[in-house]
């Protein structure tokens, strides 16, 4: 455990964050978990560990490591911001029966990123939002 919090401090470090016990937390529990948690969700799972966490402390923690690039704020339209420590390359697929958040994860750029780029623009980021049923739930459908 020691090791992985010096680790999480060098991280947040080299990113130009101080390497505060909440922002510790938060960024371990992010990385840990796969369910793109709300802020909600985070700050339930900290309050059971660090009693004096505050919600707007995690809400701006959250927003600090959007900015500098340690964790990705999602938008689906129908619920509140969620939020994804993997930062590699990926799209979200969103399934519109039970609401999770599936990682897919890409092997190369998308062709229409590099359409684009080849058209004179400059891709900073790319956000792909897939809706369907997910497989546990089309399982439930055909039993």
């Amino acid at each position: 455990m020691i090791l992985m919090k010096e680790m999480t401090e060098e991280i947040l470090r080299k990113n130009g964050l101080r390497a505060t016990k909440p922002r510790v937390a938060i960024y371990n529990y992010l990385k840990s978990v796969h369910t793109h948690p709300t802020v909600e969700e985070i700050y339930k799972n900290l309050k059971k560990r660090m009693h004096n966490v505050s919600y707007a402390t995690v809400y701006n923690v959250l927003n600090e490591f959007v900015k500098s690039g340690l964790a990705k704020e999602i938008s689906t339209f129908e619920d509140a911001k969620r939020y994804d420590g993997n930062i590699e390359p990926h799209i979200h697929f969103i399934c519109k029966k039970c609401g999770k958040i599936e990682d897919i994860m890409l092997n190369e750029e998308p062709n229409f990123v590099k359409e684009l780029e080849g058209s004179g623009y400059l891709v900073k980021e790319v956000s792909v939002n897939i809706y369907g049923i997910c497989k546990d739930c089309l399982k439930k459908e055909s039993n």
